[in-house]
């Protein structure tokens, strides 16, 4: 049995994909970003080489840009 073309190409169901790209970013990068951030800066070994710093807010300007 085939689908018709609107069965193919029907992608209301996948939701915002603006918002899940946000979502995604606040919820898994930022958090990694801020646990390799501390976890590097607050070892000794590493400390006198210089702190590691990443950009802990959603900025969809500079997301694009990378």
């Amino acid at each position: 049995m085939q689908g018709s073309i609107n069965d193919l190409t029907y992608t209301g169901g996948l939701g915002d994909p603006l918002k899940a790209r946000e979502a995604y970013y606040r919820d898994e990068v930022i958090p990694l970003h801020r646990l390799i951030m501390e976890g590097v800066n607050a070892d000794p070994d590493i400390g006198g080489l210089g702190r590691v710093t990443f950009s802990l807010t959603f900025d969809d300007d500079a997301q694009i840009a990378q």
